[in-house]
């Protein structure tokens, strides 16, 4: 009660008019903030991994040839491998000529290969580990001269995977 006291007794001086218009305020400019984007987990390009053809790599900004480059796919659905992403082709990787097949594998459900996948960030790839040129919009294919034998890394921004080989290549389990 007092208080409504106050304020009428603050406004007993105020005309009508100052009472219904507000009073005139600074003009402010709000602030452009730039907002950082961070690329993609890895996981979002494979969960769940795409069926064949499967992703469309490019090899140093051109497209890749699946024929003699590698595809990325689903395992098949008649194996039950349908939640496990293989990257499948020929070895070594690039234009040269092929020596063999290889398979790695994300495969976190292990329905394909008891192997070890692992996640992380950047610490989880080897001091000689670099980009094979070989990309999917953030995503990139790296390896390491010291286990490339054993794994495959692809990269998004700061998340890792380790795809570890599957020997000897197959599709159903």
């Amino acid at each position: 009660m007092l208080l409504t006291l106050g304020v009428l007794a603050a406004c007993a001086g105020c005309t009508a008019d100052t009472r219904s218009s507000p009073a005139p305020r600074a003009a402010v400019t709000p602030k452009a903030t730039a907002i950082a984007h961070s690329p993609p987990a890895v996981s979002k390009y494979f969960s769940p991994p795409s069926p064949y053809p499967g992703l469309t790599w490019q090899y140093q900004g051109h497209h890749a040839d699946p024929d003699r480059d590698f595809d990325t796919i689903a395992g098949p659905h008649h194996c039950g491998t349908q939640s496990a992403a293989i990257l499948m082709g020929p070895w070594p990787l690039g234009h040269g000529q092929p020596k063999s097949l290889r398979q790695y594998v994300r495969d976190p459900q292990h329905v394909v290969s008891p192997s070890s996948f692992s996640h992380g960030d950047r610490s989880l790839l080897p001091s000689d580990a670099r980009p094979t040129g070989y990309s999917h919009k953030t995503l990139e294919l790296w390896l390491a001269a010291s286990d490339s034998d054993r794994y495959v890394y692809m990269v998004s921004g700061n998340d890792v995977e380790q795809w570890p080989r599957v020997r000897p290549p197959r599709l159903c389990a």
